[in-house]
């Protein structure tokens, strides 16, 4: 019998829950399929933009100074730190801790929305713009995009904070908590990948 056939518990005919041998419940493997369209989407700019770089040779374009690196390692710093108290707040609500949830949720929330400011500040110094270069348009694209998903992720985190305060999540229904976690991370991995492309190398 295929592994993602249901059983039904208990004795009888049909009586009892119904089990599934499923390891991920079909709202994980949604936001699985989800996040893999994202990965095309964010793989196909990435790759074009190292194809450009690596066709001009000189990088960035003569004219163009380079990016200073302080800020956005310090906005590194701080999405990486929330992804950590995204997790803490998944292990709270899984024990139904909630008081830790929130704390935790806040903190989230907090590092998010500073992440997105700071890279505000940075678009705000520099000297280049999305249809100014063929550098500008890159790093605005890219970097522009992760930054709506990042403010895309802080939005969730607060409509979950907010319906937590109404005692909607528990530790046996939390399902959007841990589909966002999942969400956050992505972005985090997302945001070191440009980080080093961007600013690194």
């Amino acid at each position: 019998m295929s592994s993602i056939s249901t059983t039904v518990a208990g004795h009888g005919h049909g009586h009892g829950p119904v089990q599934r041998n499923t390891r991920y419940s079909n709202g994980i493997i949604g936001v699985i399929f989800f996040l893999c369209s994202e990965v095309a989407l964010f793989g196909s700019l990435i790759f074009a933009y190292l194809y450009l770089r690596r066709s001009l040779g000189t990088w960035p374009p003569p004219g163009i100074s380079k990016l200073e690196v302080a800020l956005p390692a310090v906005n590194t710093v701080i999405l990486l730190t929330s992804s950590l108290w995204c997790h803490l707040s998944e292990m709270a609500i899984a024990k139904g801790n909630q008081g830790r949830f929130r704390f935790f949720l806040g903190l989230t929330i907090l590092f998010g929305a500073v992440f997105v400011t700071n890279q505000a500040i940075e678009y705000r110094s520099l000297h280049t713009a999305i249809n100014h270069d063929i550098f500008g348009a890159t790093f605005f694209t890219l970097t522009g995009l992760h930054g709506i998903h990042v403010s895309l992720g802080v939005l969730s985190w607060i409509t979950i904070f907010i319906m937590s305060l109404r005692g909607r999540w528990t530790r046996d229904h939390h399902f959007p908590v841990n589909g966002v976690a999942l969400y956050w991370h992505f972005v985090d991995v997302v945001w070191v990948i440009l980080f080093t492309i961007f600013y690194l190398v």
